[in-house]
C-alpha cells in the first residue's frame, strides 16, 4: 500500500477527472469490479480486473481515496510490464 499517490502534484479536478474515468469506462483495461467497506481493515477496498483477469485492489478510507490508490497500481503494473 502507497500513502502517497504518484498524482500528488497533479491539481484536484485531474485526480477527480480520472477517479470518474476509472469508474465510468475503466483505467488503462481495468474495470472497477466492486468498491465496499473491509470490516477486518476499517477502510473501503477498491477492485479492479483487466480482461486477462488480472486483478488489483487498493485501500483508502474514502471511496475517492480507494481509486486514487487503485489507479497509482495500475499505473506502476503498467510501468513494470
Amino acid at each position: 500500500m502507497y500513502s502517497d499517490h504518484i498524482y500528488s502534484d497533479q491539481p484536484d479536478y485531474l485526480e477527480k477527472e480520472r477517479i470518474n474515468l476509472l469508474l465510468k469506462h475503466g483505467y488503462y483495461g481495468y474495470k472497477v469490479k466492486n468498491i465496499e467497506f473491509d470490516d477486518h481493515r476499517g477502510q473501503l477496498i477498491a477492485v479492479a480486473q483487466n480482461i486477462n483477469g488480472n486483478t488489483l485492489s487498493a485501500y483508502g478510507e474514502t471511496k475517492e481515496d480507494a481509486c486514487i490508490q487503485l489507479i497509482d497500481l495500475i499505473g506502476i503494473t503498467l510501468d513494470t510490464l
